[in-house]
């Protein structure tokens, strides 16, 4: 665009293509910011709503000359800006696993929340379905039927029934309230079933049919109410691999032939086949998919504790199809990389995916997802990485990487600004896609994690994988108005430890000193001040003293001053708060991780220690205390330890080992618990650390215990340059 442009004809228009008012005249240094005023006054809503502008089919994300700049632009003709409404409410990137929810004894395949986020419902390779209570975080029903593998499970968009398919070709029905099977086994297919779909809310508010489709190269429409087949779909000559019910009542197969079929739901006819990928299609993806999950359910209306959509079933059908037509007016076709073209006339949005190279992915695709928004596309692959699309023009628009190993699923957030991803690396990542950047990392999974789901209404994430444990993860505070995830508190106190105990504490490792980083110009890496820990409030006991030195320690009268006037009768020193203000980052406790698994609690507290420079590069250092405690009455002896340290650089590290600290202590009634501290050092300014240790019973059995997942944050205050102010520098 040239410089002396300053003034430009625009446009507004919906996806649809659908003008909004008249053309008027801006000046070209206009913002998003002020084209959200003009667009707002426009539209004449009651209440402005957040919105997004496309120029060309690529959002401004700045003033219109800079989105502009190298572009041929004639002051004549008019410039069509295509605004696109925004989700009204904010979902806040999960950052931490609150808890790990065991009961499978196989490894969890699926994981899906219900249609409002009330219910979490999981498939494991154990054979059995267990649904989840989210308000405790525990085990609320296990649905026993399945003789093999539970390989797709799929929730009504009413929320009232959950259907469950396994590799032994049989289909369950399951009430999530009662836990209990509805009706009898759904028999016929011949092989494993590989997916599972119901009919959309607002085609049949009873949400009485559900499609399914197998191995057995079929697709079998089945009445719910009566527990018979309906419908057998043939014509795919290969392992059917994907069912989508459409919107405007179509089903989408997927198949292993190659070949996307189009049928009409309602008389099992073959509308047409659609041909072009080179291999297998391995998975298929509606734009509407979101809003079709759904139903009647508005995220935006979401409340703290999820609840039903309440209504007749007439109202519910009438605001699932206004949902369902709101999201189907921008979608129009969209040419896939095998060159095919899928008329809107099918279905507003369908994308296909080739099994080995498809959409510039270096090796298999998995999974290829809309948003709730229908303006983008992302692709998960085993070439470890995320792709994003225009979800339009099917133009590549960026890469999101980090993971170490394949990508296994992925999962939107209800504001489509969000991406969760899991991963053969055992971690799950959530991604800001609007900077194609990390947010958040969360570790915690022992293994590969095969199933992640983002909750509906956006105030969970869960996950499961080979560990045989799902993981649930809360959003941060702030979201959708009031709600709040607030976790407990422990209060720890810093403490000197009394020389006379010292010989007696033969239940610690390493605590009797807490350490720090050395100068930039001393030679030894670290520095200990002897005598110092932390102790938490449940295991203090109070006593009272009339000595004017009750603790034996050389710091105690450098740091302290008896004066009876007061209670306690002791006051700090200006030694002790220099000391305090010169080290307090360093001191400070922020957060405590608890887990315990077959009663053996596992304590892990992180801290920053600071960091250094080595070799043209930095080295972030932190150290960690874990406590050991035995709850239970058993005898048991701590034999090895296994962790797995993910550091933001991308690498991930796996550290195994006899015993910690050289020891492998035992656990008992009369010493139930052991402490001690260790150190880990990155080339990153944050990571984090999780893992296992395994203990021996005394019959000579084995088992693991979770070290529960914690992060390694740097801060951004100047590390320490020495760690005691000049008279305490030869105490250590």
């Amino acid at each position: 665009m040239s410089e002396d442009v300053e003034r430009l004809l625009i446009q507004f228009k919906d996806e649809a293509g659908e003008a909004l008012g008249s053309p008027f005249d801006v000046p070209i240094s206009i913002t998003p910011e002020k084209l959200q005023l003009v667009c707002n006054a426009l539209l004449q809503k009651d209440e402005p709503m957040p919105l997004a502008f496309y120029v060309n089919d690529v959002e401004m994300v700045s003033a219109l000359a800079s989105h502009l700049a190298g572009q041929a632009v004639e002051t004549e003709k008019v410039l069509d800006v295509v605004y696109q409404p925004q989700a009204v409410f904010k979902v806040r990137a999960v950052t931490r696993c609150t808890s790990s929810l065991e009961g499978h004894t196989e490894a969890v395949i699926s994981v899906s929340f219900s249609p409002t986020g009330k219910y979490l419902a999981s498939g494991s390779g154990d054979t059995t379905v267990r649904f989840w209570d989210l308000s405790t975080e525990t085990p609320h029903f296990t649905a026993k039927g399945h003789k093999h593998w539970v390989l797709s499970i799929s929730w009504s968009p009413d929320g009232k029934k959950l259907a469950s398919g396994c590799k032994n070709s049989q289909i369950f029905l399951w009430d999530p309230v009662t836990g209990q099977q509805i009706g009898k086994p759904l028999n016929g297919h011949t092989k494993w079933i590989t997916w599972l779909c119901w009919e959309p809310l607002h085609l049949n508010s009873e949400c009485r049919y559900l499609a399914s489709s197998s191995k057995d190269c079929t697709v079998r429409i089945w009445d719910t109410v009566l527990g018979k087949c309906e419908k057998i779909l043939t014509g795919h000559t290969q392992s059917v691999t994907c069912v989508k019910w459409g919107g405007d009542g179509l089903l989408f197969t997927a198949s292993q032939d190659r070949t996307i079929k189009v049928w009409r739901a309602q008389d099992g006819v073959q509308c047409r086949t659609l041909q072009g990928h080179a291999h297998w299609v391995n998975t298929l993806a509606l734009s509407t998919d979101y809003v079709l999950r759904t139903g009647a359910f508005d995220p935006a209306e979401a409340t703290v504790n999820p609840q039903d959509v309440r209504g007749s079933l007439e109202d519910v059908k009438d605001k699932a199809f206004k949902r369902y037509n709101q999201v189907r007016r921008g979608c129009g076709a969209i040419r896939s990389r095998a060159g095919l073209v899928i008329p809107g006339h099918f279905t507003k949005k369908i994308i296909l995916l080739n099994y080995h190279t498809g959409l510039s992915h270096r090796t298999v695709l998995d999974e290829f997802l809309f948003p709730p928004t229908p303006r983008l596309i992302a692709s998960a692959s085993f070439d470890k990485s995320i792709k994003i699309w225009d979800g339009k023009t099917g133009k590549y628009l960026s890469s999101l990487r980090g993971h170490v190993s394949a990508v296994y699923q992925i999962s939107w957030s209800a504001d489509s600004r969000l991406l969760v991803s899991g991963s053969s690396d055992s971690t799950l990542k959530v991604w800001d896609v609007k900077t194609n950047k990390l947010a958040i990392d969360l570790p915690g999974h022992a293994d590969e994690v095969f199933a992640v789901d983002w909750s509906p209404d956006g105030q969970r994430v869960a996950s499961g994988g080979k560990d045989k444990c799902l993981r649930i993860k809360p959003e941060t505070p702030g979201t959708h108005g009031s709600k709040e995830v607030k976790g407990k508190t422990h209060t720890y106190y810093q403490v000197l430890i009394d020389t006379r105990d010292c010989p007696h504490i033969s239940q610690r490792s390493q605590t009797e000193a807490v350490t720090f980083l050395a100068n930039h110009d001393d030679s030894r890496a670290l520095y200990a001040i002897p005598g110092l820990d932390y102790v938490s409030h449940e295991d203090i006991l109070p006593y009272n003293s009339t000595d004017q030195i009750p603790i034996q320690h050389e710091l105690f009268e450098r740091f302290l001053m008896f004066n009876p006037s007061k209670a306690p009768p002791f006051i700090a020193r200006d030694t002790l708060r220099a000391w305090q203000e010169k080290n307090h980052p360093w001191l400070e406790l922020s957060d405590v991780h608890r887990e315990t698994t077959e009663s053996i609690r596992v304590t892990v507290i992180p801290f920053y220690m600071g960091m250094r420079e080595a070799q043209n590069s930095h080295v972030y250092w932190w150290r960690y205390c874990i406590r050991l405690e035995n709850l239970g009455n058993e005898v048991v002896q701590l034999r090895e330890r296994h962790w797995r340290i993910f550091s933001l650089s991308g690498t991930l590290e796996t550290v195994r080992g006899r015993g910690v600290v050289g020891r492998e202590p035992v656990l008992s009634k009369e010493q139930p618990a052991f402490q001690y501290s260790s150190h880990v050092s990155l080339q990153a300014p944050s990571g984090h650390m999780w893992g296992s240790y395994r203990f021996e019973r005394a019959n000579g059995t084995f088992f693991d215990v979770r070290i529960p997942p914690f992060s390694l944050e740097s801060k951004k205050d100047n590390s320490p340059n020495g760690f005691l102010p000049g008279p305490f520098a030869s105490l250590v």
